[in-house]
């Protein structure tokens, strides 16, 4: 059974790393593994081994072992052989540097992860662009592209895209020149699957075909064509197009 946990952000508000799901990430995650820890890719992020620092530090406080894939000389020695992870956190920064990385470096680990997370082998954690990657595509970011990907490939988990970090019109800065509403609404010119606007605060579980969100902001779904509708916290949304 697959089962996806997608966070919008690192951080909400003046919260620290982390804080505001801490609760969701243990119970995700169930009880600590000894013999099989989380295995984390940093490849999102301009420094791999700061990111990787940060996030085994506050897996640690909640009882988690960690190790980062780019301790291994080879990304695909991580999966050679028997499981030896209880899941995956793929982190946030650049998703155009992370698809750079999962596909360049040294060896394409793309499918490997695909089919551990499809088949239920291991759980998934993405957070703000490890979030995006789950989807079918990388194209609903507002990210620089601090690397040209091989594609815009994401690992397909889902069948919609996220827009993590949404924040609506009414609640934009005055003197924001596009709003992430309209840069939505300009990606259904072109493309066709549905967007979930995710606010800093929330996450999305999944468990097979139920998708559930939870946080204390509603998100905006956006369809090609239509207008868009507000999703409530813990409402099981469907997204089909």
């Amino acid at each position: 059974m697959k089962q996806l946990l997608l966070i919008s952000s690192y951080y909400s508000g003046n919260g620290g790393y982390l804080e505001h799901c801490e609760s969701v990430l243990k119970s995700f995650l169930g009880p600590p593994d000894n013999k099989k820890p989380i295995l984390f890719i940093p490849y999102a992020a301009g420094d791999w081994d700061v990111s990787a620092k940060k996030a085994i530090a506050k897996f640690s406080k909640l009882g988690y072992r960690m190790k980062s894939i780019h301790e291994y000389a080879l990304p695909k020695e991580a999966f050679s052989g028997r499981v030896k992870f209880s899941a995956i956190v793929v982190g946030g920064g650049n998703v155009f540097r992370l698809r750079y990385y999962l596909k360049h470096f040294h060896h394409d680990i793309t499918e490997i992860v695909k089919e551990n997370i499809n088949d239920g082998t291991l759980r998934y954690v993405g957070i703000h662009a490890g979030s995006v990657m789950a989807c079918p595509k990388i194209k609903t970011v507002i990210d620089m592209p601090a690397l040209l990907p091989p594609d815009f490939n994401g690992f397909d988990f889902i069948d919609f895209q996220l827009n993590p970090r949404f924040v609506s019109s009414s609640q934009a800065s005055i003197g924001m020149q596009e709003s992430c509403e309209e840069c939505i609404r300009d990606y259904h010119w072109n493309n066709d699957l549905p967007v979930v606007g995710l606010p800093e605060a929330n996450w999305l579980t999944l468990k097979n075909e139920d998708c559930v969100m939870y946080g204390p902001d509603p998100a905006l779904i956006f369809k090609k064509g239509k207008n868009p509708v507000w999703w409530s916290n813990r409402e099981n949304g469907t997204l089909k197009r």
